[in-house]
This record gives structure tokens, C-alpha cells and sequence, in this order.
């Protein structure tokens, strides 16, 4: 569903948030239309343009275990 102007609506009829694959998706095709197939980076851009995510969501780390506490010597009086 789109509305007047291009962008994206859910269908409750709320702007859908537009991610950063979206953006560079947009400007490949940007340099595509704009640059004819002479150029020698046209090949690799039109590779470009098939790809879905540009992307890499960064790996959570995994919690690490918690230590054990260690017990202090008491002291004997």
C-alpha cells in the first residue's frame, strides 16, 4: 500500500519505518539511472542492485557466567 507521495503505509494507514538497507538500496539505483553502462563500476552496481540486505546486524555477545564470590580467610583470635 502506498500513499500520494511514494512511501510506504502499514495497513493501519501508519508510516512504515524505512531501515538503512532501504537508503543504500536507493542510492545504487540512484547511480544506476544516473550512470549509463560505459562506466566501469556499472557491472558491479547492477550486482549491487540484486542484493536484499547491505547490512550485517553486529552479533550480541553472550553473557558470560557470573563468578563465584571468593570467601576471605577469618581470622582466629
Amino acid at each position: 500500500m502506498s500513499n500520494s507521495n511514494g512511501g510506504r503505509l502499514t495497513e493501519d494507514g501508519k508510516a512504515k519505518a524505512l531501515d538503512e538497507n532501504f537508503f543504500i538500496r536507493n542510492a545504487i539505483h540512484c547511480w544506476l539511472y544516473y550512470f549509463d553502462e560505459k562506466h566501469k563500476w556499472h557491472s558491479i552496481y547492477k550486482d549491487l542492485a540484486k542484493r536484499e540486505t547491505f547490512t550485517v546486524q553486529p552479533e550480541q555477545p553472550k553473557p558470560r557466567r557470573a563468578r563465584r564470590a571468593t570467601r576471605k580467610p577469618t581470622k582466629e583470635l
